[in-house]
């Protein structure tokens, strides 16, 4: 489910900044991308896993890095699994 979390914070990142570059809005709101993803994924962290989130151990862009790549393997799967 901790995945799902994940998953569910990247789609909403890429939706948020998708929007601030399609609406006439400042482009220094993009800084606040971050702080869409994060909490999803602290939240299943802690309510799935029980430990703490890579970001906070670790260089936050690995960490990043980390959770696209997560991403990826999740999606590639579910393709696998309804293409077969």
């Amino acid at each position: 489910m901790n995945k799902v979390m994940h998953v569910i914070g990247n789609i909403l990142t890429i939706a948020y900044v998708l929007g601030v570059i399609m609406t006439p809005v400042s482009l220094w709101w993009l800084l606040l991308a971050p702080f869409v993803v994060y909490p999803t994924a602290v939240l299943g962290h802690i309510l799935f896993e029980g430990n703490k989130p890579a970001f906070l151990s670790m260089n936050p862009i690995h960490a990043k890095v980390a959770d696209w790549h997560m991403m990826y393997d999740w999606v590639k799967e579910l393709y696998k699994s309804r293409h077969n």
